[in-house]
């Protein structure tokens, strides 16, 4: 009398996120016997977007344990804003869209009127990141002043004088 055992297996899979290697739902271990059909499943995770998947999500049951990891990378947000910074009023605004670890350039806009005092200049790159960011651009209106010097008899303008600069700028 011969007798033979089928060896039982594992099969798990993990879901993590593939920007610092944490699982970031729980992972599902399933026995089966050796020979048997396995498939494991892809989930949808709040705020995560599906990356790849490294392993077989599904085949055949070998004598080893069989793991497959789901990577994922977290949906993030940049709020950019464009403030007055004398009246602190927010001209604009928008928010920009990701996956953590991914890229960004920004520009700075142009108003009319406005000149951009603080901020990132130029193109600059940044990360998303799944910690919360705000990027402020900062700007001061531009006042134009025209001086005319006028023979008050006459009526007759002397000289013309055009000043340009940003707003609280004394102009002699």
């Amino acid at each position: 009398v011969n007798f033979y055992y089928l060896k039982n297996a594992n099969v798990t899979a993990k879901y993590i996120d593939e920007v610092d290697n944490k699982e970031i739902s729980e992972s599902i271990t399933t026995k089966y016997k050796e020979g048997e059909d396995y498939t494991t499943q892809q989930k949808e995770i709040n705020d995560y977007f599906f990356s790849k998947v490294e392993g077989e999500p599904s085949g055949k049951v070998g004598r080893e344990d069989i793991t497959v990891n789901y990577y994922y990378k977290y949906n993030c947000d940049i709020k950019i804003n464009y403030i007055d910074k004398t009246t602190g009023v927010i001209m604009d605004s928008k928010t920009e869209s990701g996956q953590d670890g991914e890229k960004l350039v920004l520009k700075h806009k142009d108003f009319e009127n406005y000149r951009l005092i603080e901020g990132p200049e130029g193109e600059t790159e940044t990360t998303f990141t799944k910690k919360e960011q705000e990027i402020n651009y900062y700007y001061v209106y531009v006042g134009k002043i025209k001086v005319n010097y006028i023979v008050q008899s006459s009526g007759e303008v002397l000289e013309e004088q055009r000043y340009e600069d940003v707003e609280g700028t004394i102009v002699n």
